[in-house]
């Protein structure tokens, strides 16, 4: 584990994994509704799970935790993201009201593809030689 906490330095999958995690933590507390004229913003939502997850994986990222399981529960994470917060859009429909989708929704949703990236792209940075595994540059 290397202690640089400088996100200048991330290399490509960190940098996108911790691109989305910021973008994760910003939008979880955002408006992710609004119902008329009132906002909701994430943290009032599901936006406390996505937040602890944002954070998480930024941590794992700026850290620079490595390994393929790392890489591959980033991206496991990224998809859970995203399913909270689709699930939190098709839940606003069964409301019946005029309830609107805000900007920390669709910024939530959206990190999930950044997460899944960076840790697609850190996971096939490693080749297996030998039963190891071992970071390709």
């Amino acid at each position: 584990m290397e202690l640089n906490l400088d996100p200048r330095n991330l290399g490509r999958a960190e940098g996108m994994t911790f691109f989305g995690a910021v973008l994760a933590v910003v939008g979880s507390v955002l408006p992710w509704a609004t119902l008329m004229n009132n906002s909701i913003n994430g943290l009032e939502a599901n936006g406390v799970v996505t937040l602890g997850l944002g954070l998480l994986v930024a941590a794992i990222a700026l850290f620079r935790i490595d390994g393929r399981v790392v890489h591959a529960s980033n991206a496991f994470i990224g998809v859970f993201i995203f399913v909270v917060g689709l699930e939190t859009y098709w839940n606003m429909g069964t409301l019946g009201l005029m309830v609107w989708p805000g900007w920390g929704l669709y910024a939530t949703m959206a990190s999930a593809a950044f997460i899944v990236t960076g840790g697609a792209i850190g996971f096939s940075s490693f080749t297996v030689q030998g039963g190891n595994a071992e970071a390709t540059t």
